[in-house]
């Protein structure tokens, strides 16, 4: 095969990649889904008691705050003064 051929076919199977592996099936990992279902209980828990020093806890140090319809906040502190105002 030409130089330019192989090039060419090894560019096409590098772009059909996602593709391919977007089609396969995936298994869901039942230990992975009971964490975020337990960790999505405990959010909805500390929203629905106003508690935020435990919904503060669910949080990275590196999180970014994202309301919708609202500008993002970098920062930690954006989302305990979020809170803070819909009490």
């Amino acid at each position: 095969m030409p130089t330019t051929f192989r090039k060419n076919l090894a560019a096409l199977a590098l772009a059909a990649l996602p593709l391919i592996v977007a089609a396969a099936p995936a298994k869901p990992d039942e230990a992975v889904e009971a964490a975020i279902t337990q960790q999505l209980r405990s959010y909805e828990q500390a929203l629905n008691n106003a508690d935020i020093e435990a919904v503060m806890k669910l949080y990275g140090e590196d999180s970014v705050f994202m309301p919708q319809n609202s500008l993002n906040g970098e920062e930690l502190q954006a989302l305990r003064e979020y809170l803070m105002s819909l009490n």
